[in-house]
């Protein structure tokens, strides 16, 4: 009864590892991230949360792709169900 359904627009194009350079820049103390995309990213930025070594949950909407990599290391992906 809680859960809030939202609805996620974007346009693609983003780097996504620049928060992580945001947040070592202001010295921030997490044990892990969840990323909410598409799935189409650079396999450079993948292979950025892969150089943090901590947990990386990565949420892919229901239409996106999961890519190979995400599943490396310390990271999973799980593939978001439409509502």
């Amino acid at each position: 009864k809680k859960t809030k359904v939202f609805d996620r627009k974007g346009n693609g194009g983003t780097l996504l590892h620049r928060a992580i350079d945001m947040a070592k820049e202001h010295n921030l103390n997490y044990q892990a991230l969840v990323v909410l995309t598409d799935g189409g990213i650079s396999n450079d930025d993948i292979d950025h949360f892969k150089s943090i070594n901590k947990k990386v949950i990565w949420l892919i909407e229901s239409t996106g792709t999961i890519l190979n990599n995400m599943n490396d290391g310390k990271m999973q992906a799980f593939k978001l169900k439409s509502v």
